[in-house]
């Protein structure tokens, strides 16, 4: 069975709109927060040190949302990451946002990076000792 990792957070009122709901873009926020999360307890060591001591990185390369229904104001929003994809240069995770822990989806993400050195930005391979934190995440069916 895959290890799962979920993160949250109240919706903040700086991040919502004149509907009181979360701004769209402030969605891709937090799950780049939720993102540096999942790295920090993957990796044993917090994404800053990953980026700046280790001199790696996973930008993004692609990503797509589907909004199913909105995040109100001050409600608790949970994101459930799972890594469906470790390729050889790439991964890819799957965002489900919810809003309290056993909720209804609200969202799904998916969000395609790549590893990069940080002195080049060139792509690199995912070296055994990043791979063997990231592989428990992944998905059962898909290994």
């Amino acid at each position: 069975m895959s290890k799962s990792f979920v993160w949250h957070r109240p919706v903040a009122f700086g991040d919502v709109d004149l509907a009181g709901i979360l701004y769209y873009p402030n969605l891709f926020h937090y799950l780049h927060q939720a993102f540096e999360a999942f790295m920090g307890e993957a990796m044993a060591m917090p994404y800053a040190d990953f980026l700046a001591k280790k001199g790696l990185g996973f930008p993004v390369v692609s990503l797509n949302a589907e909004y199913n229904k909105p995040f109100p104001y001050g409600v608790e929003i949970y994101i459930s990451l799972s890594l469906i994809q470790l390729g050889t240069k790439s991964m890819t995770l799957e965002y489900a946002g919810s809003i309290g822990k056993d909720g209804s989806r609200h969202a799904l993400s998916q969000v395609k990076t790549v590893l990069v050195d940080m002195k080049s930005f060139a792509p690199m391979e995912i070296p055994l000792w990043i791979r063997e934190g990231l592989e428990p995440y992944l998905k059962q069916h898909l290994q």
